[in-house]
């Protein structure tokens, strides 16, 4: 999660679904994201097409261990 984000050298923007979608457009556009983590209740609300969209809900998580 988060923590990952931050140890790769990223960086975390929190997009509170709440907030007019005008605001969340320019935050996007702003922070100039690699990637966007989404969930059903918010993938809509995001029109950026130049950043990865990564659907937490339809990611398949693999936690097998070699």
């Amino acid at each position: 999660g988060l923590l990952a984000i931050l140890k790769a050298g990223g960086a975390y923007v929190p997009l509170d679904p709440s907030y007019p979608r005008e605001r969340l457009q320019y935050m996007v556009k702003d922070s100039t994201p690699v990637a966007l983590l989404v969930q059903a209740g918010t993938r809509d609300l995001l029109d950026d097409e130049h950043a990865l969209r990564i659907d937490l809900d339809s990611v398949t998580w693999d936690a097998q261990r070699e």
